[in-house]
């Protein structure tokens, strides 16, 4: 008798479904609790890492920056025109005005980011975000578990891990990663160890060929 044909299958070049719980005696974990600070932390490495985020940016700041010129400009000429003897005076007055502007307006934008994204974290009232969790990594496997929820995520799905001096970062995406702050390590060589590990076994994921089937 055949096997009726599961018409959800996944495409064959897929690699197998993780169906079966994850035993492994080379595992390595660490249990912790993020903190909002570490959240924001995330957010301002992403900001200063992601091409897109600088390409916001970027463009945010010319753009005001060619608004403000264009005040400054049409200041400078109305003033001219009524008061041609001020208008050294005044023109020196606008150029310093907005160059002080221009030149806070990356720490204001900083702030405005990270108030924006902080109230989206503070938005999380079932202890998702904040609550106690359990990073695990395995040769095949980063298992992060918390008192609702686990994940299994092989090494071809992390993206990149980036050992920062205050935390590493198992990026699953472009834009989200899992965090491992270096608080939470007795000392500095053990965070260091556990971010080398994180680094090479992802180097020796994505240097050994997937499984199709």
């Amino acid at each position: 008798m055949n096997e009726p044909v599961n018409p959800y299958a996944p495409p064959q070049h897929l690699p197998p479904l993780v169906a079966a719980a994850i035993v492994d005696p080379q595992e390595s974990y660490v249990e912790y609790e993020l903190t909002l600070d570490e959240y924001l932390a995330f957010n301002d490495f992403y900001q200063r890492k992601s091409p897109a985020a600088r390409a916001t940016f970027r463009k945010a700041w010319t753009l005001r920056a060619t608004i403000w010129v264009a005040a400054g400009l049409g200041a400078a000429a109305v003033v001219y025109r009524l008061a041609p003897g001020a208008f050294a005076t005044t023109a020196m007055i606008v150029g310093i005005v907005e160059a002080v502007w221009l030149s806070l307006y990356p720490l204001q934008h900083r702030r405005a980011i990270r108030h924006a994204v902080g109230r989206h974290y503070r938005q999380d009232n079932m202890g998702m975000l904040f609550g106690r969790r359990r990073l695990t990594l395995t040769p095949e496997y980063v298992v992060e578990s918390t008192p609702y929820s686990q994940t299994i995520t092989r090494w071809m799905g992390i993206v990149e891990v980036c050992v920062q001096p205050d935390a590493i970062y198992l990026f699953t995406s472009a834009v989200s990663a899992k965090i491992v702050p270096s608080r939470v390590f007795a000392n500095e060589a053990d965070f260091r160890r556990f971010g080398s590990l994180a680094q090479d076994t992802l180097a020796k994921a994505h240097r050994v060929p997937q499984a199709t089937n």
